[in-house]
Order: C-alpha cells, then sequence, then structure tokens
C-alpha cells in the first residue's frame, strides 16, 4: 500500500491579520446593525438589507412572546399588534401555545397568521373575556389560529368585529378553529366580511353573532365551507341584523338552533341565502325565524338544497307578527327525528312563500307532519313535495294559501299480452309493489286493465288483489260474453293509512257500461304492499287475455 503525500496546499485569498481583524469588524457590525448588512437571495437580483428582509412579516415572539402555555403573553402581543397594525405587513405567530389574560385590541388594518390551525394556538381561563376585539373600520384578517377558551364560560367573545364611529369593513377570517368559550365570532358593527374554512366547536352561546348597528341593512356577509359541533344548547348562527347573509357549504351538527334569525326591533333588511348545507341534530329546530319587536321586516329567505336530519323541525318560522315576506324553500332533504310533533316546515306567519321540491320523511314520531301552514299566512303556494311515513302530509289553515297534489308516480305499466292457462284455477297476471308510506294517509292508486274474453258463455273473471292471489279482493268482474273490457280503479286512503275505499268501473265492448262499484278495506299502507292482478275461468278451454295495464300513485 502506497501513501501519497501532499506537498503543496492551495488556499484562495490569504488574508493578513489586519485585513481579517477589518473583516470580522464588518461582519459584527452588520450583525448588530443589519441595516448596513446586506444579502441577495437565491435567484434573485437585488440586494436587500437583513433590516428591510425583517420587517416583511413581524412576528410575536420578536416582541417578547413566549408561546409556551404557561406565560403570560398578553402585553408582548399587544405590543406586536400596535406596532404592525396600519403598516401593510403581517403579523405571524410562530408554532405554540400563547396564553393571554386581558383584551387584545386592533385599531387599524392587520393581518394575522399562524402555522395552520393546529401548530398555533391562542388560550385563556377567564370566563368572561373578550379575547380579541376590532374597532377599525378596516380590514382586518386571521388565518390558520386557534382559540381555545374555557368550558365554563358564561360571557364574553373571541373575536369581535366593531367600530367606534363607523363599521368594519370586508374582515375575513379563514382556516381558525374555536373551541369552547361563550361566544366565538360576534360581529357587533360590521358588514361584508367572510368566514371561510373554519371550525366551530362546543362554544356555550353562539358560534357567529351576525349584527350591525351602525347600518341594520348593510351586510353582504358570507359563512361558507365552516363546521359547527358539539353545542350542546347554543346557535351556529343567530342574526340579529345585517342582510345579504350567505350561509353555504357549511356542516352543522347539534345545538338548539343551526341558524335562528331574531330580528332587533325595527330592523328592515333582506335577503339572506341558505344554500348547500347538511344540518343536523337539532334540539329546538334546524332554521328559526322570529322577531325581537316590533316595527321589523324582512324580506327574501332562501332555504334551497340542504339536507336536514334528526332535527324536530327543519324550517320553523313562528312569530306573531308577519315580518316575514317572499320565501323560497325549495328542493331540501329532511328526515324528522321521533320528536311526537315533528314538523319538516312550520309556517306560523309569512306572506308570499313557495315550498316545493322537497323530500321529508317521518322519523318514527306518533304525529309527524310534513308542512304545518298557520291561519295567519297569506298568499303562499305549497307545490310538489315528497312526503314519506307522516301523519299528516299537508296541514293548511288559510284557504289563500294553495297547495298543489303532487304529479302521478308510475309504479307499473306492460303491454306484453298475458294469457291465462288452460286451467280452472285463479292465476296471477301480474304484481305490483307499492312502496311503504308513499301513499300517505290520502293518496291514491290509479289502475288500469285491458282484458280480451272470447269462447261462449261460461264465467270468466279479472280481480285485483292486496298481497298475494288469496288476499283480499278489492274488486272483481265476470265477463259471460265475448268481450273487450277495460276496467279503470282507483283506490284511496281515507285520511289514515290503513283504510281504504276501491271505487272501479268497467267497460266492455258489447257496448255498454258496468256500473261502478265500491269495496272498502284495511291494509297497512306503512309497510310495503302488493297489488296482485289475477284472472280466472270457469272453463279451461276459454280464453282469458290481459293486453296491457298500469298503476299510477299520487301522495296525499
Amino acid at each position: 500500500m502506497t501513501i501519497a503525500r501532499v506537498k503543496t496546499w492551495t488556499f484562495g485569498e490569504v488574508l493578513s491579520a489586519v485585513d481579517l481583524n477589518v473583516e470580522l469588524d464588518n461582519l459584527v457590525t452588520g450583525l448588530n446593525a443589519p441595516s448596513a448588512f446586506s444579502v441577495t437571495a437565491t435567484g434573485s437580483t437585488t440586494a436587500r438589507t437583513l433590516a428591510d428582509r425583517f420587517v416583511d412579516i413581524f412576528n410575536v415572539k420578536d416582541f417578547g412572546a413566549i408561546g409556551n402555555g404557561s406565560t403570560d403573553d398578553t402585553a408582548a402581543i399587544q405590543a406586536a399588534i400596535t406596532a404592525t397594525q396600519d403598516s401593510r405587513v403581517a403579523l405571524y405567530f410562530p408554532p405554540g401555545t400563547y396564553k393571554v389574560t386581558s383584551t387584545l385590541t386592533i385599531t387599524g388594518s392587520l393581518r394575522i397568521y399562524g402555522e395552520a390551525r393546529y401548530g398555533t394556538s391562542i388560550t385563556w381561563t377567564n370566563t368572561t373575556l373578550n379575547v380579541i376585539t376590532v374597532t377599525t373600520p378596516n380590514q382586518v384578517a386571521f388565518e390558520g389560529l386557534t382559540f381555545t377558551g374555557p368550558a365554563v364560560a358564561t360571557a364574553g367573545a373571541i373575536l369581535t368585529l366593531t367600530a367606534t364611529a363607523n363599521h368594519n369593513s370586508s374582515s375575513y377570517i379563514k382556516n381558525c378553529t374555536f373551541v369552547l368559550g361563550y361566544n366565538h365570532i360576534v360581529t357587533t358593527n360590521a358588514y361584508a366580511w367572510v368566514i371561510d374554512g373554519c371550525t366551530f366547536s362546543a362554544q356555550v352561546n353562539y358560534g357567529v353573532y351576525v349584527s350591525n348597528t351602525f347600518n341594520v341593512d348593510a351586510g353582504d356577509s358570507s359563512i361558507i365551507n365552516c363546521v359547527f359541533s358539539g353545542s350542546t344548547a347554543g346557535t351556529a348562527i343567530l342574526q340579529v341584523s345585517s342582510g345579504g347573509l350567505k350561509i353555504k357549504n357549511n356542516k352543522i351538527l347539534s345545538g338548539s338552533y343551526a341558524y335562528r334569525m331574531v330580528l332587533a326591533s325595527g330592523a328592515v333588511t333582506s335577503i339572506c341565502l341558505i344554500e348547500g348545507n347538511s344540518i343536523e341534530l337539532q334540539t329546538t329546530a334546524s332554521i328559526s325565524a322570529v322577531t325581537s319587536g316590533g316595527g321589523a321586516a324582512f324580506t327574501q329567505l332562501l332555504v334551497s338544497g340542504n339536507q336536514f336530519a334528526q332535527t324536530p323541525k327543519a324550517v320553523a318560522l313562528n312569530d306573531a307578527a308577519n315580518f316575514l315576506k317572499y320565501i323560497s324553500i325549495t328542493g331540501n332533504t329532511i328526515a324528522l327525528s321521533s320528536a311526537a310533533s315533528a314538523t319538516g316546515f312550520s309556517i306560523t306567519n309569512a306572506s308570499n312563500f313557495i315550498v316545493q321540491g322537497n323530500l321529508i320523511v317521518g322519523g318514527g314520531g306518533t304525529t309527524p307532519v310534513g308542512i304545518s301552514i298557520g291561519a295567519s299566512c297569506t298568499a303562499g303556494h305549497i307545490g310538489a313535495n315528497q312526503y314519506v311515513a307522516l301523519s299528516t302530509n299537508v296541514s293548511v289553515s288559510n284557504t289563500s294559501v294553495t297547495v298543489t297534489k303532487n304529479g302521478p308516480i308510475l309504479l307499473k305499466s306492460s303491454g306484453i299480452a298475458v294469457t291465462v292457462s288452460a286451467t280452472t284455477a285463479e292465476e296471477e297476471l301480474a304484481n305490483i309493489t307499492v312502496p311503504a308510506n308513499l301513499l300517505g294517509i290520502n293518496g291514491y292508486l290509479k289502475i288500469r286493465m285491458i282484458f280480451n274474453v272470447t269462447n261462449g258463455v261460461d264465467d270468466k273473471i279479472v280481480r285485483l288483489r292486496y298481497s298475494t292471489i288469496t288476499g283480499t279482493a278489492v274488486f272483481g268482474y265476470i265477463s259471460t260474453t265475448v268481450d273487450y273490457i277495460v276496467v279503470d280503479a282507483t283506490l284511496f286512503n281515507r285520511n289514515l293509512t290503513n283504510s281504504q275505499i276501491t271505487t272501479a268501473i268497467a267497460t266492455v265492448n258489447t257496448p255498454a257500461v258496468v256500473p261502478p262499484v265500491s269495496v272498502t278495506s284495511a291494509i297497512d299502507t306503512t309497510v310495503d304492499t302488493t297489488l296482485v292482478i289475477t284472472g280466472q275461468k270457469e272453463t279451461a278451454g276459454n280464453t282469458l287475455i290481459m293486453s296491457s295495464y298500469f298503476v299510477e300513485l299520487v301522495n296525499g
């Protein structure tokens, strides 16, 4: 093994002791005075001093915040806010838990952001604390922060948007998490704000409180893509004024109400869009609207394309005052809770409204109702809706409210001829399933059957039965001639799901019309039911053919 020896070392520029001391002095001076020390970022072309680079973003730790969850960071955070607001520079909260003990106040435009909602947390233990209050009319933004308060809070709010001589405008709160505490976001005096992608958990009172005391009509704000959950008796969204509110694509679980309007006395405003949300497990009502005093008026409430589940009332508009006008409730799917008197839509007092295209399913309560319209309502219309497993589909107490029956549903039809075989036994020619609860309490079935009969004067019998070929016969016709027979039968539920009357009439080609007959029955239509069309011949060699049939259902 040969070991090579290094004979020569090559250096770059060799500095004398004096030169080296000068360079070190320059480095120390630059570090101590970053305004005099310039750097060029990789890939860029312009050198900037460190001082310039540092002020692009302010950091709360540069003002003394610790973020260890136990040290009181209130003074440091407030100092950072005061230094940063109106500077067009963002204030950054590095990962950590920042404890506050008194209110933080923002008086100028500011953007505050953290290191994702699970990386940066602000906490407090005071049960009545207003954590952050915004008093500027200018935009303030919060992003990527988690706020965690006490479980036993009795007052206060996490974020309050207001302004001392105007109203706050265009603020936004994005990808933040709010946990526990009394109220989460309160907009007492604000408009055109956006809450997007936030999570609200277990608030005592309100998730979002919507108001504008400076101008009760000014609004145009949005709550979108959020999740509300974990509140036992609270309300996810409360609105007392500030029109133009849009509530879209949210998941709202539990609480007394998902959305509640308690319109302030004398407030006149309009437009609330509640669209495309998943709303479940409320204990009082999912959506409710009342007033807190006289003189209030609200127009254009639109509830569309939402999914409701396990709710005693999907929409309850039950104020004694007729303050609501121009209401559209369309395209929603409602699965009611098992509460005894659960109701899909309850409208006590409103005017100029339409309810249609909704699916309402009972939840097993004793007297579930699809739609209830009070005597004080005017100029309303109940269009075609689908009702399942309800004691009452529609209850209307005012003749100025019109109700449209649902169009017929074709259950089954066939144009293929079916011939009774060479036997004298009764044979099944067709069977039709009537789905559980689809008839409602006043729905009906329309059945048309067409037969051809030949060969002599012996009896040829056609029947309509329930369940099986041996079940209850609700219609029968005997032909003793060569006939072309058209049977039209209508089976009605009689204000009960287990009481029917069937009326049928047969038209034959002799020509003659067989007088109508009526037969009562007591079939339970809350379970799947089968209708059976049968044929029977007295003489096996005769001919009995069903050439076609159809069965339609109209929900009632």
